[in-house]
């Protein structure tokens, strides 16, 4: 049996766009903890019955309405970050990102995210931390990584 190599989710990496000219993207520091990307599908269902056996139980028919997808990082606060995130946060302005998954044949997924939610926590002891969850405002794209 064949297995395949997995990857170490170290290497799920989330850049982020400057949005100048010309255009850098840059890790945030803060990532370092957890991150993701997830992938939704909005849907309908509608019943299908039997024309020539009304009385027989129907089958649910799926049809997908939308595609979205998220993304979002956590981990300790880096001090660095936290002018960027706010900056981002108050604009309101959708930024260009990729999320690369990097491993033998990895790919790239790119689009534009919002950020909708930041939220640092912190207690007596121990590093503050953070978390972001960002969306993309539409299509997203998927190529193998350069």
């Amino acid at each position: 049996m064949a297995t395949e190599p997995n990857f170490s989710g170290r290497r799920l990496l989330i850049r982020v766009s400057n949005g100048e000219s010309p255009e850098v993207f840059s890790l945030f520091c803060t990532f370092n903890g957890d991150r993701a990307i997830q992938f939704d599908a909005a849907s309908t269902d509608e019943i299908d019955t039997d024309c020539d056996n009304p009385t027989a139980v129907a089958f649910t028919v799926t049809e997908v309405d939308s595609l979205s997808a998220t993304v979002s990082g956590a981990g300790r606060v880096k001090a660095v970050d936290v002018p960027e995130f706010f900056n981002w946060y108050v604009s309101g302005e959708a930024r260009n990102a990729q999320v690369e998954i990097d491993a033998p044949n990895g790919v790239m997924f790119e689009g534009q995210l919002l950020l909708l939610s930041w939220n640092v926590n912190g207690g007596e002891t121990g590093s503050a931390t953070a978390d972001l969850t960002m969306k993309f405002t539409g299509p997203v794209t998927m190529d193998p990584t350069p």
